[in-house]
């Protein structure tokens, strides 16, 4: 039976999270506050004129395709996309205006309107694309969640190419040598809502997430984004329960156990995925005590934003799809808003006509502007009011009407209007932040928290508070990170297949499957020595989920096949993927072996690989049969080994019993072995060799 996963909140990165753990044949259920899914991908349409109240802009369509991709669809036939040109048009208070085009030749020609080189432009561009295949290689990719894992999977020869030294602002002056294209480039920070003068430099990646992946647009509105994706959902089984507010997360021990919603019901639940961001889910939901609160205060929050759409009874031919109209004084904004945390005089404002290329969105003839200036997070210490942000929307119509909407109050027939407070109601956000938790190189370099929680293994976070942050592409790549890491987790041997980057689907007995397991199995070891052909036994019944082929081709009960086999060396095993923690619930808590150092022989024909041991030191491995991993395994399978030493533990894959001890691959081994007892079913030709 699947194990049932309960997800808080249908925002992207929990529907994200929710159609990966249903690929991998989980039981999800989302529980959604609201009286629709999407979270702050939320739509307003009155009077004729339709408002994309959160998102607006499409970047990485590759990566929302990953979930139709891997259900068989096509995401053209759920979510249909258009590229934008410009990608969005700057405005300046010296009048200036500025277009982003990919095209290297219209950029080149909208760099020279402000007496910028061209060529400054390009290497800009080239120092950011190699920030993003640097940043996404890893901490996108493989979601990389802390300082020790950046640092095993880049290594020391990699620290200085994220030009650690440097504030994002920093990086794009080292190029950028007018205000104007600097302002430009500062402010693509705005997809995490953060300063590019705290930022990190490697913040500058972000310019090659739209330059080379484009800038797009959703037929009718981007929350056809949320409907395309809950129409997968449907397909898949997926429930999901509107208008069912979480208010408790339940507990017992180290474990969660379920949730309670505001009717009082409990669901359990084995897994619980909570699209809540951090700070509030443990505040609020498992009620924390302020020990753990505390370590949780370097997340602060992203800004917020004063939500402002209006429809109008006119156009204003000047704007494009997505426009910019800058502060005269970029820093001192920066600063007001994430230093002093107090409203800006002179906000930066994000525009939005969508009009210009969907004419659906508004009535012939009349444009519908979103208008989003960012400003400070909830201060509880020092509450800003409802008048004071009223106050704050004057002053944005004002810069807009200066800097050439002219009139723009007369021609305004509807307004909706939200600030921090309204945020904070609607979507449950930490303090009415709007992308997660800032990125500060000096609070947290950019990190983000862990997805899965430090305190309670089978509870996992999804969002723009957890790593990779926020903005849609980056929480949908959270969502299927975090089902990776919850398989990893509790399928210890389907973690196996991310070992050897193969599909799953039929019997290791299949010949391109063994072949691959012997070939890949020790990337270590030298391809140009052999031993010689060996029978290998194999059975029908042992399934391999990380075959390659995309068919199983004709079983067979046995072959010939060459081993690879490497000279004398030491190796170390201490950088294969981590299989762990895996959990044994006869022995309780995770065992974690050292990073052990093995020899592999060339005349004994065997691999020896160092890896945990599921179990506590004193037992048997028979003990431990209730493992998780020993489930894979049928019982004719099955190897009982144990050492001479209470404390030590092996397994041996020899060549001539690789299928019968296929557990061997990724075992156990904590110290040099003496001596190993198989089963009579296995004979063990290395025994007593060491």
């Amino acid at each position: 039976m699947p194990k049932n996963v309960i997800i808080i909140g249908s925002g992207l990165g929990g529907i994200s999270a929710a159609i990966s753990l249903a690929q991998e044949g989980y039981s999800v259920t989302i529980h959604e506050k609201n009286a629709k899914i999407g979270g702050k991908l939320n739509v307003l349409k009155e009077q004729g004129y339709t408002f994309d109240l959160g998102p607006s802009i499409l970047t990485l369509p590759h990566i929302f395709e990953r979930l139709f991709e891997r259900s068989g669809k096509k995401m053209s036939d759920y979510i249909p996309i258009r590229a934008l040109r410009p990608h969005w048009r700057n405005f300046f208070e010296d009048g200036k205006i500025v277009d982003l085009d990919p095209d290297p030749q219209i950029m080149a020609a909208e760099a020279r309107k402000v007496g910028e080189d061209p060529e400054n432009v390009q290497r800009f561009l080239k120092y950011s694309a190699d920030l993003y295949d640097l940043v996404n290689a890893g901490y996108f990719e493989q979601g990389l969640d802390n300082s020790a894992a950046f640092r095993k999977f880049y290594g020391l020869k990699n620290f200085l190419k994220f030009d650690l030294f440097r504030s994002m602002h920093g990086g794009v002056k080292r190029f950028l040598k007018t205000r104007h294209m600097q302002d430009i480039f500062d402010y693509f920070i705005k997809y995490v809502g953060s300063s590019a003068y705290h930022a990190p430099a490697f913040m500058n990646c972000m310019a090659t997430i739209q330059f080379r992946y484009d800038l797009w647009y959703v037929d009718g509105g981007l929350y056809n984004i949320a409907l395309g994706l809950q129409r997968l959902m449907d397909e898949l089984g997926i429930k999901v329960i509107l208008n069912s507010q979480v208010v408790e997360v339940t507990k017992q021990n180290s474990s969660v156990t379920g949730i309670v919603t505001a009717d009082g019901q409990h669901h359990p639940a084995d897994i619980v995925v909570s699209n809540m961001e951090v700070i509030p889910a443990y505040e609020k939901l498992l009620r924390e005590d302020e020990t753990l609160m505390k370590r949780l205060e370097k997340f602060e929050p992203s800004c917020s934003g004063l939500v402002l759409e209006l429809g109008l009874d006119c156009k204003y031919p000047q704007l494009a799809h997505h426009n910019f109209f800058y502060s005269d004084h970029q820093e001192k904004h920066f600063h007001t808003v994430f230093r002093k945390h107090q409203l800006p005089p002179d906000p930066t404002i994000y525009l939005v006509a969508a009009s210009r290329t969907d004419p659906t969105v508004a009535p012939e003839g009349c444009d519908c502007l979103k208008i989003l200036p960012h400003i400070p997070y909830i201060d509880e210490k020092n509450p800003l009011t409802r008048e004071d942000y009223v106050a704050l929307k004057e002053r944005v119509i004002d810069k807009l009407e200066r800097m050439g909407l002219t009139d723009l109050r007369k021609h305004v027939v509807f307004e909706h209007f939200w600030t921090p407070l309204d945020i904070r109601e609607q979507y449950g956000s930490n303090k009415g932040s709007i992308y997660g938790v800032v990125s500060d190189r000096f609070k947290n370099l950019a990190f983000k928290a862990p997805k899965q929680s430090t305190k309670y293994p089978n509870l996992f976070f999804v969002g723009g508070s957890v790593n990779p942050g926020g903005g849609m592409p980056m929480v949908i790549l959270c969502g299927q990170n975090v089902a990776k890491s919850v398989v990893a987790w509790d399928k210890p041997w389907s973690s196996f297949s991310s070992l050897f980057g193969c599909s799953a689907g039929y019997s290791l007995s299949s010949g391109a499957g063994l072949r691959n397991l012997l070939w890949l199995l020790p990337p270590m070891t030298s391809r140009s020595s052999f031993l010689p052909a060996t029978k290998l036994i194999t059975s029908p019944n042992f399934s391999n989920p990380f075959a390659p082929n995309p068919s199983p081709p004709a079983r067979w009960s046995s072959s010939t096949m060459a081993l690879p086999m490497a000279p004398p060396r030491w190796l170390d095993n201490s950088a294969l993927p981590s299989l762990i923690p895996h959990r044994c619930p006869k022995a309780g808590a995770a065992k974690h072996g050292p990073a052990t150092k093995v020899p592999l022989l060339p005349k004994v024909p065997c691999f020896y690989f160092s890896m945990p041991i599921p179990g506590s030191k004193t037992a048997d491995w028979s003990a431990c049969s209730a493992c998780p991993a020993m489930a894979h395994f049928p019982s004719p399978l099955t190897t009982r080994c144990k050492s001479s030493t209470k404390i030590s533990r092996s397994f041996l894959m020899s060549a001539w019993s690789l299928a019968p001890c296929p557990m061997a691959c990724w075992g156990s081994l904590y110290s040099s072995v003496a001596r190993t007892t198989t089963s009579p079913a296995v004979t063990n030709p290395c025994a007593g060799k060491f």
